[in-house]
C-alpha cells in the first residue's frame, strides 16, 4: 500500500541510465524514504505528479521510436512494486516542446478523479476522466502561455481551484475558479 507521502525521482543522464523511481515515506515521520517501485524506462524526465486512490498521474517524456514527446501518463498504484517496473499508460500527449522545468498537477477528487488539471507555461489545461476513457478538454484558463507562474491548488472544503498569476496582475495575485 502506498502512503500519501510519495515522490518520483528522475534522472536522465543517457538512454541507458534513465530511471524514474517511486519512493514512499511511512506515515510516522521522521523516517527514511523507501523505494516502492520503478517506472518503465521508456518514461523519463517526470516533471509533474498528482494521484487518486487508483492512479498516479505524471507529466513526463516517453520514448516513441526516435522522438521523445511530453505527455500525461497514468501509473496503476496496484502495479507498483520493487521487482517489476510499472508500465505507463498514455492519457494525453502534448508534443515535443517542453512544458517547463516543473508542472503543477491537481486532481479534483483524490479518491476517483473526474478532472485532472495541469499548469504548463502559466496556462491551466483540463483532462476529463484521467483514470478511464480520458478526454483532453483544452485550456481551462489561458494566460498567454509564456508565464513562469506554476502555483495552483484545490481547496478540499469547496472543490474550487486556486491559481497564482502575474499576468493578470503584474504584482501577482491569487485567483479562484469555483
Amino acid at each position: 500500500m502506498i502512503s500519501t507521502l510519495l515522490a518520483i525521482d528522475t534522472r536522465s543522464r543517457t538512454d541507458a541510465e534513465r530511471t524514474a523511481n517511486i519512493y514512499t515515506w511511512p506515515a510516522a515521520a521522521p523516517a527514511r524514504a523507501i523505494l516502492a517501485g520503478t517506472v518503465d524506462p521508456l518514461l523519463f524526465n517526470v516533471i509533474g505528479l498528482a494521484m487518486d486512490a487508483e492512479w498516479i498521474y505524471v507529466l513526463g517524456q516517453i520514448e516513441v521510436g526516435t522522438t521523445y514527446p511530453y505527455g500525461v501518463f497514468r501509473l496503476a498504484r496496484s502495479g507498483i512494486n520493487p521487482s517489476t517496473p510499472v508500465v505507463p499508460e498514455p492519457v494525453f500527449v502534448l508534443g515535443t516542446s517542453s512544458p517547463g522545468t516543473s508542472v503543477n498537477m491537481v486532481v479534483d477528487d483524490r479518491t476517483d478523479a473526474r478532472y485532472l488539471f495541469f499548469r504548463a507555461g502559466g496556462d491551466i489545461h483540463v483532462i476529463e476522466e484521467p483514470g478511464g476513457a480520458s478526454r483532453y478538454l483544452g485550456l481551462g484558463v489561458v494566460l498567454d502561455g509564456d508565464s513562469a507562474d506554476r502555483a495552483m491548488g484545490r481547496d478540499p472544503a469547496d472543490g474550487s481551484l486556486w491559481f497564482f498569476s502575474t499576468q493578470i496582475d503584474p504584482a501577482g495575485s491569487w485567483y479562484r475558479l469555483p
